[in-house]
């Protein structure tokens, strides 16, 4: 497909030259996901810090025509975080923070990309957990299990992350 040199440039205005991948060195490892499915290599590779900075972009890459593709660890096992026509693929790694527990309603309020084990090992310290755990658990990101409904041993007792969620 490729992606307009303007547009690039104005990707490393809004998240930082060091933030934004265009080397096919550094585009290859995003090519892939854990499900085996066919390789297809991205056009650019940005790693956004901020939800402003998504939003930036996606009204960006909607203006261009150019589409894209989050991914949080890449473990999915069904292609979801796998670019099919190149574009621009979200590496949601350093949206990792956890903003805020709130005990007394039962919530917890994460970045997409902080670790399923990071918020639990966080919950534990009040006695709380999230239900599903999938095997990749310690590697997995919130917005992954969300995206793919991620369940695991405990979901037959908890059921899978569509029921953790309100």
């Amino acid at each position: 497909m490729g992606i307009p040199g303007e547009l690039i440039k104005r990707l490393r205005d809004i998240v930082g030259e060091e933030y934004v991948l265009t080397d096919k060195i550094d585009l290859i490892p995003y090519a892939y996901d854990a499900s085996g499915a066919l390789p297809h290599l991205p056009d650019v590779v940005i790693l956004p810090s901020s939800t402003e900075e998504v939003a930036t972009v996606v009204k960006l890459a909607y203006e261009y025509g150019v589409p894209i593709v989050p991914r949080g660890s890449g473990t999915s096992l069904t292609g979801a975080s796998i670019p099919y026509s190149g574009g621009i693929v979200f590496d949601l790694s350093r949206m990792n923070r956890i903003l805020e527990i709130n005990i007394d309603d039962e919530y917890v309020v994460v970045e997409a990309g902080a670790r399923l084990d990071d918020v639990n090992l966080k919950l534990a310290e009040y006695g709380f957990f999230i239900s599903p755990d999938p095997a990749s658990s310690s590697i997995t990101t919130i917005g992954g299990c969300i995206a793919e409904n991620s369940g695991g041993m405990r979901s037959a007792k908890y059921g899978t992350f569509k029921d953790s969620l309100r």
